[in-house]
């Protein structure tokens, strides 16, 4: 039997969110809802508003104090309104816009810094060792101990 990435360390991390439903499209899907993020903002104004002078994302959510129409159709009031105002949410639509992009690998890398230790954290101890020029040849070009493997002649 073969051993496998899965065998050793189980399903990757893509396996189990596919099988858990969150999959590539779900991610397109919820990152489309994301980039088009709104927000409630409540407003309070002193008087009566006319409905129908409100725009698209408004509403009225309460007023107070007595409100009158008049016979030309002019809201009066003598209390406050308070008014529900649907805007985009800045914020939510740029954390998102910034993970589509990182998903889509449109940013460099990021630069890691990466240091070597010894131990706990502490200096690498090293061995000096006085070698010459051959015999650094002969390490380098993989020879045993440094000396070359060749049959010597008695002197």
């Amino acid at each position: 039997m073969d051993v496998t990435p899965e065998l050793l360390h189980g399903p990757s991390m893509v396996d189990l969110f596919d099988a858990a439903g969150i999959t590539g499209e779900y991610l397109i899907r919820f990152h489309k809802k994301e980039l088009k993020a709104k927000k409630t903002e409540f407003i309070k104004l002193k008087g009566a508003v006319n409905p129908a002078n409100l725009g698209k994302g408004q509403s009225i959510i309460a007023t107070s104090g007595i409100i009158e129409q008049d016979k030309d159709g002019e809201w009066y009031g003598t209390g406050d309104t308070v008014i529900a105002v649907q805007v985009a949410d800045l914020g939510i639509r740029q954390k998102g816009l910034n993970e589509v992009h990182k998903l889509r690998g449109d940013y460099p890398a990021d630069k890691q810094k990466h240091e070597v230790t010894g131990p706990n954290g502490g200096p690498i101890l090293t061995k000096a060792v006085d070698l010459t020029d051959d015999e650094l040849l002969n390490i380098a070009a993989g020879r045993i101990g440094g000396v070359a493997e060749t049959a010597q002649s008695p002197k």
